[in-house]
């Protein structure tokens, strides 16, 4: 669900999934505020750990074998085609 938090979109779904993972309070409010760029900015600052985790609760397949880039761009494309449902 969302909801408008200061002026901005926020989806809770996915905030509350971020968490989960070990994301902190600040990185998923950002992430969760729906911005692209946000996204991309603080994915690129997880840990191997929590791409795989995040990538594994998205549903990707083979992330074991994924490097770090390949982790990136598969969790954001996920992301991209989730939000165009």
């Amino acid at each position: 669900m969302m909801k408008k938090v200061k002026d901005k979109i926020m989806d809770e779904e996915q905030y509350d999934i971020l968490r989960k993972n070990g994301v902190s309070e600040k990185k998923a409010t950002e992430i969760s505020e729906n911005n692209e760029y946000s996204q991309e900015k603080n994915i690129k600052s997880y840990s191997n750990e929590e791409l795989k985790n995040n990538a594994k609760n998205l549903g990707i397949d083979n992330y074991e074998n994924m490097d770090r880039n390949s982790l990136i761009s598969a969790i954001l494309d996920c992301r991209k085609n989730n939000s165009n449902r």
